[in-house]
């Protein structure tokens, strides 16, 4: 699986050290902001295999849970 935004480059099976990759949340208002952020519209397809790799999120982005 790769990421879904356009030109990124990650991958899951060749993927560099430090990138995860993240499934679109199903929460329907944080889903629009990601779909604007992404370029992606009403038409865009999700699956369990559309992703997002971390290199388009900032630290402050992720909420760690210990």
């Amino acid at each position: 699986m790769s990421s879904t935004v356009s030109h990124c480059k990650n991958c899951q099976r060749f993927r560099s050290e430090g990138v995860s990759f993240h499934q679109f949340p199903k929460d329907r208002e944080l889903l629009k902001k990601w779909l604007i952020v992404v370029k992606k519209d009403d038409s865009f397809k999700l699956t369990k295999y559309k992703l997002v790799s971390s290199d388009h999120f900032t630290t402050t982005d992720f909420i760690v849970v210990n």
